[in-house]
C-alpha cells in the first residue's frame, strides 16, 4: 500500500511540475523558429508550408539534409508530385508565413527531382 501511494505522489509532483502539456503551435507561438541570433530551429520547420510571394503554396518543407563539413543544410520541399531541395538560405520566415522570396512555381518546377540515395552498403 506504501508503494501504491509513494507511485501516486511521484506521479502528481511529476504532472504539477511538468505544467501544461505541449501543444501544436502556430509561426508566432512561444516555440520559437527563428532565433534571436537568426538560427532557424529544423524540428520546427518540418512540415511547414513554403509560398511564394503572392502567398501561393510551393511545397512543403519535408526534411532537412546536412552535409559533414562547413556547406549549407538543404531544404527538401515535397511539391505534391515529386521533391526539390533548395539551400536552407533561400527559405524566409516572417511572423505569418515561411516563403521563397523571388521563386515562382514555374522555378519550382524546372528544379531537377531530388531522391534521397542512402549510404551504399546500408550505412543509414
Amino acid at each position: 500500500m506504501m508503494k501504491l501511494i509513494a507511485v501516486a505522489a511521484l506521479a502528481a509532483v511529476t504532472f504539477a511540475v511538468a505544467g501544461t502539456p505541449v501543444q501544436a503551435q502556430n509561426l508566432t507561438g512561444s516555440y520559437a523558429i527563428v532565433m534571436a541570433d537568426h538560427t532557424m530551429r529544423a524540428s520546427k520547420l518540418i512540415g511547414l508550408a513554403v509560398n511564394d510571394d503572392n502567398g501561393q503554396k510551393l511545397g512543403t518543407i519535408v526534411d532537412i539534409m546536412v552535409k559533414a563539413g562547413a556547406s549549407e543544410p538543404i531544404v527538401i520541399l515535397s511539391t505534391g508530385s515529386r521533391m526539390v531541395a533548395a539551400p536552407i538560405s533561400h527559405i524566409s520566415i516572417d511572423k505569418t508565413a515561411v516563403m521563397m522570396p523571388h521563386t515562382t512555381a514555374a522555378m519550382i518546377a524546372a528544379m531537377p527531382t531530388y531522391a534521397f540515395t542512402p549510404l551504399s552498403g546500408g550505412g543509414g
